[in-house]
């Protein structure tokens, strides 16, 4: 009985092997493009490696308008090949139901097989120099865009690795002592009462250098508020910022909070202060650090791929592989809907149906 239960096994696995190869000998060959950090926009694409006279493309944008040529007059499987490297990106990726495939035909974007691809949103930070903040060593980089405006950051990447901005409290949190515009009596107001100053407790909150760069983060029940400070009043202990909440900061109890970006706090190894009024970053190495060779990113494009589709016209048959996406930024426009959003940083976003 053994004996017949095993050989019924072995005869379903050897039909489904068989299958699956009968399948695959339908099924078209893939049509390959490929792109390199040492490709040219001007080439083929349809070679893994530069030649004398041609070889892959340099950007993953490129290869997808070459995609699209070839769907206009052909329906087979295509794969673009993205060799080794970290690609920075100017804008993100889009892409609509002209780039579908199908279920015989999908379009495939991957990593060529054991090689690491980084699809960044962010820029590297060359040209710095020794300074000195309090007695310690700092890194100093001036940024041109920051002093002029059109540049501003949350976050810091030193040799693949996130570094925080400076912190007060050093750890835990600091509490909402009262807002004086809050009416729990008000009908609805635990949602829809959006606030623009709290009161604080002692000297949690003090006039900071460069007070307008600091910013608190306010965070009550399932959402956080970033809310650049405005001005801060000593005397009665009352903060005004440049927006207004998200929620009353009274929601289930006064709302916790820390500060971000305050220069005096730059104290500890790993830490970053960014000067938007100098347009100028200090970072404190950590230990070991050989600054002269390190990689630093900053974050310049909110998002690095959208694939985006209507009810009507879907985006399908798409798969992404292998590819590691990394250094997007999220910065909240002060016109931003208050009431019933929470704050996501994302990198990817799609609409319509799964892709």
């Amino acid at each position: 009985m053994r004996a017949l239960a095993f050989c019924i096994a072995l005869m379903i696995c050897c039909a489904g092997e068989w299958l699956k190869a009968v399948q695959l000998a339908a099924s078209p060959a893939a049509v390959e493009f490929f792109v390199s950090t040492h490709g040219n926009d001007s080439w083929s694409g349809r070679a893994a490696a530069p030649t004398a006279k041609d070889g892959p493309f340099a950007t993953v944008a490129r290869a997808r308008e070459a995609v699209r040529a070839f769907r206009k007059t052909q329906a087979a499987p295509v794969r673009v090949v993205v060799r080794g490297g970290t690609y920075y990106l100017d804008r993100p990726l889009e892409f609509g139901p002209q780039d579908s495939g199908s279920e015989k035909a999908p379009g495939v974007y991957t990593a060529a097989e054991g090689e690491k691809v980084v699809l960044s949103g962010g820029r590297r930070l060359d040209g710095g120099h020794w300074g000195e903040m309090k007695g310690r060593k700092a890194w100093v980089l001036d940024i041109p865009q920051v002093k002029e405006g059109k540049w501003n950051f949350h976050q810091l990447f030193v040799n693949g690795e996130r570094r925080p901005r400076t912190r007060l409290p050093k750890e835990g949190f600091y509490h909402v002592e009262a807002v004086p515009d809050y009416n729990a009596s008000a009908p609805d107001d635990d949602q829809h009462n959006n606030v623009r100053r709290f009161a604080y407790a002692g000297t949690d909150l003090q006039p900071w250098h460069n007070i307008r760069d600091v910013e608190v983060v306010a965070v009550e029940t399932c959402q956080s508020n970033r809310l650049p400070i405005q001005e801060v009043d000593v005397e009665k202990r009352l903060v005004t910022f440049d927006r207004t909440s998200r929620g009353n900061l009274m929601y289930g109890g006064p709302a916790r909070y820390w500060v971000e970006n305050v220069f005096e706090a730059l104290d500890t190894p790993g830490q970053w202060y960014l000067d938007r009024a100098l347009g100028r970053l200090y970072y404190l190495p950590m230990p070991g650090e050989e600054m002269e060779k390190a990689e630093i990113i900053a974050p310049l494009v909110p998002q690095l791929v959208r694939v985006v589709g209507t009810k009507d016209a879907p985006v399908k048959h798409m798969r992404f592989e292998g590819l590691t996406f990394a250094h997007t930024e999220w910065l909240e426009p002060p016109d931003w809907p208050r009431e019933g959003r929470t704050t996501r940083a994302l990198g990817m976003t799609y609409r319509g149906r799964s892709v």
